[in-house]
């Protein structure tokens, strides 16, 4: 039955609350074992279906496991290798194998005809397993490792080097005093979650300049940028427009629903108070990661996912009043004067190695339909998306509506803004003549249609000290956004 086992192969074996290893109770959510290697594999029927069953031992048979019963024997020192399960071999396949449990012996070869069974006769109900079999120890190659420690050892001083926004970093941490596994939630600290536990830890981090932040090869734009947006679709850019040193492009996603990207370059970035100035103020802030970012949010509480840090405008630090006041220019900038009132909140958003902020819509009933952002620090993409549900609307003849309405981009829908068309310029009979025609058309792409997930028709390419503006109420409701970058500081105004 070992013919395919994996030897020379450690793992470290995790068990969740749920669990038991052994006769004792998990003392955490998870918790880590020791390590494993397998000295069985075997087949077996289970409810009517060939499962695959195996046999865990520990490599180090001399330690005593945390989880044994309080009180119990220390384990030899010279463990018994020799002892084994008597074994059996099959009439049908000749596969040899040990008497596993206690209601007899089986065949444990998956290929046989004769698998899983006591005879010719199915296991019914729960098996024991036979305790010699389970008291059979396999010894481990002498002097073989494995690769890695079961406690990785902590990786030293948390400060100075870029360390501490690197994936290493801000992933998770052992707590050197408890040993317990630990989601690095604080920006300024690591701090032990267990119980009982004070660990903690300032981290120091690097204040790093916008040049420190530019990719090799990279130099910072010194006259007007060159776009390297991409749309596709049904999303056109409807301008472009040079302000002073400023490049505008703007995009149309649906109608009334904009997007403008405003592009800097160093001579904007390197005004008193500009992005270079805003760069290094914010990196001297606070803030929590629950998601895959770390955030700070000023005015009205901020709804996305899990909730962010949150103050009052009347708590915040002057960089942040500053951000909201040029957030609040390019609003005024990107809707060609119009009424732009003052934003009622500001997320600031820190990205680290690898961290991103997933697709998401900033239609919170409080908010109006204008959104303005300033991407700070290293390259960053902003990717627009028509959510699912509006992507796939239910095209069905029986309770089509011709008032409802076409979102642009979403399936047939020309085809479908040219029905309604049809129906609201034209007598009834036209209508549904047309609508008859509609559906025998394009019955193939209705009834192909996969509910799949949607790809960005929009995707921003940011520098540091670029603004988005976001004019549109259909842009919350219809579409969604994500936003990912390394090393880059994100403020949202809304």
């Amino acid at each position: 039955m070992n013919e395919h086992v994996p030897i020379g192969v450690i793992f470290a074996l995790v068990s969740g609350s749920k669990h038991s290893l052994g006769l004792a109770a998990m003392p955490h959510r998870f918790n880590v074992g020791a390590f494993f290697h397998i000295t069985h594999i075997w087949a077996q029927y289970n409810e009517g279906h060939i499962v695959f069953m195996f046999r865990l031992q520990k490599v180090n048979l001399q330690e005593k496991s945390w989880w044994a019963a309080q009180g119990s024997a220390l384990p030899s020192m010279n463990p018994d290798y020799t002892t084994k399960a008597p074994q059996a071999t099959c009439i049908e396949c000749r596969h040899t194998s040990p008497l596993i449990y206690n209601e007899g012996w089986m065949c444990v070869n998956h290929a046989c005809r004769l698998v899983g069974r006591f005879g010719a006769r199915v296991p019914r109900g729960p098996l024991t397993f036979n305790q010699t079999w389970l008291n059979e120890r396999s010894e481990w190659p002498a002097g073989r490792m494995p690769e890695h420690q079961l406690v990785p050892t902590p990786k030293g001083h948390m400060d100075g080097t870029n360390f501490t926004t690197s994936l290493a970093g801000w992933k998770g941490f052992i707590c050197p005093k408890c040993h317990c596994c630990n989601s690095r939630i604080d920006w300024a600290y690591q701090i032990c979650s267990a119980e009982g536990c004070d660990y903690s830890q300032k981290v120091a981090h690097t204040i790093q300049p916008y040049f420190s932040l530019l990719p090799h090869h990279v130099e910072e734009i010194y006259g007007h940028a060159i776009p390297h947006d991409e749309y596709r679709g049904h999303v056109l850019r409807v301008s472009k427009i040079y302000l002073g040193h400023w490049v505008l492009l703007t995009y149309k996603l649906c109608e009334n629903n904009y997007i403008t990207h405003f592009m800097a370059n160093q001579h904007i970035n390197g005004r008193a108070g500009g992005a270079n100035d805003m760069l290094l103020e914010v990196q001297k802030g606070q803030g929590k990661q629950l998601t895959r970012h770390y955030a700070r949010n000023f005015g009205m509480p901020y709804n996305y996912v899990a909730a962010a840090d949150s103050a009052p405008f009347r708590d915040a630090p002057l960089p942040i009043m500053e951000s909201l006041n040029r957030l609040t220019w390019a609003g005024n900038v990107a809707t060609n004067g119009h009424p732009y009132p003052p934003r009622n909140e500001l997320l600031a958003v820190g990205y680290m190695e690898t961290q991103r902020m997933g697709y998401h819509d900033d239609g919170e009933q409080e908010l109006d339909d204008l959104v303005s952002t300033w991407s700070l620090g290293a390259p960053a993409e902003m990717l627009f998306r028509i959510k699912k549900t509006h992507a796939h609307p239910v095209i069905d003849a029986s309770h089509y509506n011709p008032n409802e309405e076409v979102i642009m981009g979403s399936d047939l829908w020309e085809e479908r803004m040219s029905l309604n068309s049809v129906y609201h310029h034209n007598n009834l009979n036209t209508y549904r003549e047309a609508k008859a025609h509609f559906f025998t058309v394009n019955r193939a792409a209705i009834d192909n249609r996969r509910d799949t997930q949607v790809p960005w028709c929009l995707k921003l390419n940011l520098s540091h000290g670029d603004f988005v503006v976001m004019h549109g109420a259909q842009i919350h409701t219809s579409y969604e956004v994500s936003h990912r970058g390394r090393h880059n500081t994100y403020h949202a105004g809304r």
